[in-house]
């Protein structure tokens, strides 16, 4: 044992003053209670015996029982409460310590009175002195007077219960817990919201302050667990329905694994600046309340908030979240990020979603307006997704979209529709060193690795498709395209060239590497179009073994195949 453990095991429980050094065996040497402390029930009132204490150099000890503080007063001495000690401290009034308090767990500060501490002398306190504890209790007001009192609020490894949203929102107020990972009492700090509707933790204001530099700044949330009591009742229609985790109006804010299970939204962050979340999780597994709009998004980005910057939120970073559907629940939408509207200055990092119908789904505002530019989504994963890896829509003219690394397995159904789709969008899109493998199923290899729609501004770079029967479509009318693909059948047989261009197409540049077992495609690259102007399309790295009918059928416009190396065809050319 060591000798800080043999300190802590001799000493009296809630006294822990008395030790004063070590003997030459190196046991611990304790000082007598009188020596080190008053006793605070001998004195007619809490003012007498501070000012006592201090006359003497010595701590204060409140003993067991209920003390009543009728008039504000100032602790000027150190304070250890005794197992058993409360103040009841009346309206209007507060307690302020200007020293340290040491006391145990327990509901220590009760009364419609408040609890003040000095500066420099109390960087922790525990909802359990304010009257949270582990049963069916509200802790709602404990956390708020923790809050209020304490730069960190420590919390154990139990469940809280809220009859409603704890607001998280005063200036470098911290709120730690024990782990995010809970599944029965004692593994980590859970946060249990008794409601289908409220949300369970809301980071930030309510109201939005007048400017930027109002928000709160300096909030630190983590290693919390935020669940809910019944399964949540989403709204008739639209997204705005019960969350896990709310982050809003804050500045410079820092949130660290922190789980958000069973929600609507699990995570929604919608007006912040500087802010981080890491490490964090969503998870859905249980169908709503009712079966009208039965959504799940596990984090939502943006969408309303307007606090004067170019997006919703300014200079906003996720590294590592993860959102995943367990079970079967019969959900009418999910989708494991929806980055939405105004999304400037966003930075997602190495983030996963699992078995959602769309694993990340960027919706623009389609406008004019710089309020598409600077997302970056470095390393998505989307796991046996449904309908869509990556989904993005409505980029704005001005908007900038990197997706970069990464992959998009589908799931085995017969659903799962694309690995990357962009459609209705301008700006610059740059998709790069993406992977996105269809096999090993026969379900699956009909997804289609890259579709494009009615795009402005795509390039594509070291993007993998692998054994997919429709690896690369381009449909309606596209514009201003680069496409870099390696393409690589070598289980399947693919439907359509590794590379189908539909309706229009113009200013593009096409170079595949195209490769696979013998006949994996009728052509190498396949112009169906109503109209292709000044495409140029590079043979040189389609294996001609792959293709049906050999180097003849590596391109292909309207039935004609173009053969002749560095050739105009039309309005187009082709090179290799």
């Amino acid at each position: 044992m060591s000798l800080a453990d043999q300190k802590m095991d001799t000493m009296p429980v809630g006294i822990p003053n008395y030790f004063l050094g070590v003997d030459t065996d190196g046991l611990p040497v304790l000082a007598s209670p009188s020596a080190t402390t008053l006793d605070v029930s001998n004195y007619a009132s809490f003012a007498l015996a501070s000012a006592a204490a201090v006359s003497a150099g010595k701590s204060l000890v409140i003993p067991p029982g209920n003390h009543v503080i009728a008039a504000s007063v100032t602790m000027n001495v150190r304070c250890e409460f005794a197992a058993g000690a409360y103040l009841t401290i009346a309206s209007g009034q507060t307690v302020t310590f200007s020293k340290s308090v040491y006391a145990p767990m327990e509901h220590i500060f009760r009364g419609a009175g408040s609890v003040a501490f000095a500066v420099g002398y109390q960087e922790f306190g525990y909802p359990e002195w304010w009257g949270a504890d582990h049963a069916t209790s509200d802790c709602l007001a404990a956390f708020e007077a923790s809050q209020a009192a304490v730069p960190v609020t420590l919390c154990q490894a139990a469940t809280y219960y809220l009859s409603s949203t704890l607001v998280w929102d005063t200036p470098n107020r911290q709120l730690h817990g024990v782990g995010r990972e809970w599944a029965a009492e004692g593994d980590a700090t859970r946060l249990l919201v008794l409601s289908a509707t409220a949300n369970c933790l809301q980071i930030g204001p309510t109201t939005e302050p007048a400017t930027i530099n109002d928000f709160p700044q300096g909030i630190v949330v983590k290693n919390l667990a935020c669940w809910r009591s019944t399964a949540p009742t989403p709204p008739a229609s639209g997204t705005a329905g019960p969350t896990g985790v709310k982050v809003q109006y804050v500045l410079g804010a820092m949130i660290e694994h922190v789980s958000a299970p069973q929600h609507s939204n699990g995570w929604w962050v919608d007006g912040v600046v500087n802010t981080d979340i890491n490490y964090c999780t969503a998870f859905r597994s249980i169908v709503g309340s009712t079966g009208v709009n039965d959504y799940w998004i596990g984090m939502k980005i943006g969408d309303v908030a307007d606090i004067g910057a170019a997006g919703h939120n300014a200079s906003l970073y996720i590294k590592r979240f993860n959102a995943a559907i367990g079970g079967a629940p019969a959900l009418t939408e999910s989708q494991g990020m929806l980055i939405s509207t105004l999304f400037a200055d966003t930075f997602i990092e190495d983030s996963e979603t699992t078995s959602c119908r769309t694993g990340f789904a960027v919706i623009g505002n389609a406008t004019t307006d710089y309020g598409n530019a600077d997302l970056r989504i470095i390393n998505p994963v989307s796991d046996s997704f449904t309908y869509y890896g990556v989904f993005i829509q409505g980029v704005s003219t001005e908007g900038s979209v990197f997706v970069t690394g990464g992959y998009s397995a589908p799931a085995a159904v017969s659903t799962a529709l694309a690995g990357i789709r962009v459609d209705t969008s301008g700006g610059l899109i740059d998709l790069s060193f993406h992977e996105v493998p269809c096999g090993p199923n026969a379900v699956s290899y009909d997804c289609i690795g890259l579709y494009l729609s009615d795009t402005d501004g795509v390039t594509a770079r070291g993007l993998h498709v692998i054994d997919s029967n429709r690896p690369v479509a381009l449909l309606n009318t596209n514009k201003n395209f680069s496409l870099e693909v390696g393409i690589n059948n070598t289980n399947e047989t693919a439907a359509i060239a590794a590379v189908y261009q539909g309706g229009t197409a113009s200013n593009g540049y096409i170079r595949p590497m195209v490769k696979g077992k013998a006949g994996a495609f009728p052509q190498g690259v396949n112009l169906v179009s109503t109209g292709a102007s000044e495409v140029t399309v590079d043979c040189s790295n389609i294996d001609p073994a792959c293709i049906t009918g050999g180097a003849a059928n590596r391109l292909v416009e309207n039935a004609v195949q173009i053969t002749a190396k560095a050739t105009a065809f039309g309005a187009n050319l082709r090179l290799g």
